[in-house]
């Protein structure tokens, strides 16, 4: 299961226990709206956000995921007009 964190740091603290060869990438949000969401979806698989040091934290279906950015996406555009953001993959 992949992991994804709204802070580099709360990936850094995940980087021990036989998770320090794993590489932080940033990623966009549309990125990972419009493409790492879909593809999980589409093969089945579950994400996991913002754990915690102790690699405990939320098992997510993508599809939810994928509903509550898209709202927040679309809250955030009529008020702004923009968005942005970055997920952090570990």
């Amino acid at each position: 299961m992949p992991l994804f964190f709204s802070t580099e740091e709360g990936a850094r603290a995940c980087q021990r226990n036989g998770w320090e060869n794993y590489h932080l990438i940033r990623l966009d949000l549309e990125v990972f709206t419009d493409g790492w969401l879909p593809n999980m979806i589409q093969d089945g698989l579950y994400c996991g956000l913002n754990w915690d040091a102790s690699l405990q934290g939320l098992e997510l279906n993508p599809e939810n995921v994928l509903e509550e950015l898209e709202g927040e996406r679309q809250s955030k555009h009529h008020f702004s007009g923009r968005t942005s953001g970055k997920v952090v993959f570990l």
